[in-house]
């Protein structure tokens, strides 16, 4: 008698019961099922492999005889199952206004960095062929755009990039931005020489002026986010930022020796990179999950 009465508990509460390890998928396939207490009692009933043509009611008494009551065993799953919607509601709507946020904040940043870079004077093609200029442009642009994939954009699909590629793109891109300017100037006559008071401070300026707002706005939207790598994703981050101001810049600026554009257009760029990499280590990681570490980049 004791063992049938061990034997029912088990083929009863088994799904339930703690110490059997199909608990966790027993409230999947109940989660599945619909809000209904008849429907969710129908799944009990299905779910304990019962006996062929047992009745609702003979599972009650069951349950019962176990010193379990049905209804308050129904009313706490389905408590259970209308949490479990309503957390993944919230979650939805937390990523959708986090999402408008961050896209509000980045077309503000751009109409800012535009504002300025007109302000400023707009393009000046000056005695640059516009062969020249449409090469360093659209191929700086590619540049910049691939940096900012690779660093910055987010999606459910992409797994977080790896330490060893952020720095990948924190260190490579200022290189490849410089030769490609200098690639390009060399075919050209008196494109790379040198002009007198050209030292290219006003470019450092205006690069440092036109990255300020979209920095702000990627530390704003990223802060306290705990990346797995806050350092290194700061530094692309700002590198990538750098090189879409370079964009503009070239646009701006009709001067190509490498003095000028050491000074004024691959210094701020790194000024920017190291300001993103401030900013991975003081707003993007926590500071418990992220101590400091002075000698190295994580």
């Amino acid at each position: 008698m004791v063992k049938d009465k061990t034997l029912s508990q088990n083929v009863i509460l088994g799904p339930f019961s703690k110490e059997d390890g199909r608990s966790e998928t027993s409230f999947e396939i109940l989660s599945k099922q619909s809000k209904k207490r008849s429907s969710m009692l129908d799944d009990l009933v299905a779910h304990a492999a019962l006996i062929p043509g047992r009745t609702e009611s003979e599972l009650r008494e069951d349950l019962r005889e176990q010193g379990i009551d049905p209804d308050h065993l129904l009313g706490k799953l389905d408590a259970m199952l209308q949490a479990a919607r309503a957390q993944t509601c919230q979650k939805r709507v937390a990523t959708v206004a986090s999402t408008r946020r961050d896209t509000a904040l980045l077309a503000t940043s751009l109409t800012a960095s535009l504002v300025i870079f007109y302000a400023a004077g707009g393009i000046r093609r000056g005695a640059r062929p516009e062969s020249l200029v449409a090469a360093t442009t659209v191929g700086a642009a590619i540049i910049a755009l691939a940096a900012l994939w690779g660093s910055v954009v987010r999606s459910r699909s992409m797994p977080a990039r790896s330490h060893r590629w952020l720095i990948t793109v924190a260190l490579s891109i200022p290189a490849i931005l410089m030769g490609w300017k200098i690639l390009w100037s060399a075919h050209f006559p008196r494109m790379m020489n040198w002009w007198t008071n050209r030292y290219g401070l006003k470019c450092l300026g205006l690069s440092l002026a036109l990255s300020a707002c979209p920095l702000v706005a990627f530390a704003w939207s990223r802060r306290a986010t705990d990346p797995p790598h806050p350092r290194a994703l700061g530094a692309a981050a700002g590198i990538s930022i750098g090189a879409g101001s370079w964009v503009l810049v070239d646009l701006w600026c009709p001067f190509g020796h490498p003095a000028h554009l050491m000074i004024g257009h691959l210094l701020p760029l790194t000024l920017v990179g190291l300001a993103g990499l401030w900013v991975g280590d003081r707003l993007l990681a926590l500071r418990s999950s992220a101590p400091p570490r002075p000698f190295g980049i994580s």
